[in-house]
């Protein structure tokens, strides 16, 4: 994995070291709080739909390593926060795979087996909407984790089965 942006190789500087250190926080709830906390540039304690846009924008470039504005399988499949890391111990490498292309076919919405810029965008608004409970155009730490839709399907792949 190439990361061509700062910011979010800083995000994920952070994140295995700091996962470790959280001994009562499953792994994988570490992690999604670890994202929200970079999101949240401003440390309000909620973020905005111009947050997640910013930190949107920087992913997709970090993203799209051929620079065409569209993003393949191939660059959506290479690029995590750090949860593969967690699948592979918990064996749960082809539950995380499968997560993964599913919310790569449901961003891609024209079929086209690329994610674009817009695509891109969209999908992210749409995880902001149904997060949003309340409707009051912003997130709290409690709906970011319990309803984006990315950290939702990450985090239910990477559980282990009972």
């Amino acid at each position: 994995m190439i990361m061509r942006n700062g910011v979010i190789a800083s995000v994920l500087a952070t994140f295995i070291p700091m996962a470790s250190l959280a001994q009562d926080v499953p792994e994988g709830q570490r992690l999604a709080e670890l994202a929200f906390e970079n999101i949240d540039v401003h440390g309000n304690g909620y973020i905005h739909q111009g947050d997640v846009e910013e930190f949107r924008e920087s992913l997709f470039v970090s993203m799209d390593q051929d620079d065409n504005g569209k993003l393949n399988l191939e660059e959506w499949m290479g690029w995590d926060y750090g949860f593969r890391i967690l699948a592979e111990e918990n064996d749960r490498v082809l539950a995380y795979e499968t997560a993964l292309k599913v919310m790569f076919a449901v961003a891609d919405r024209n079929g086209d087996e690329l994610v674009s810029k817009t695509e891109h965008r969209k999908n992210s608004l749409a995880g902001f909407e149904r997060a949003d409970l309340n409707g009051d155009a912003i997130l709290t730490e409690d709906e970011y984790l319990g309803g984006f839709t990315v950290l939702v399907a990450i985090r239910a792949a990477l559980k282990p089965e009972e």
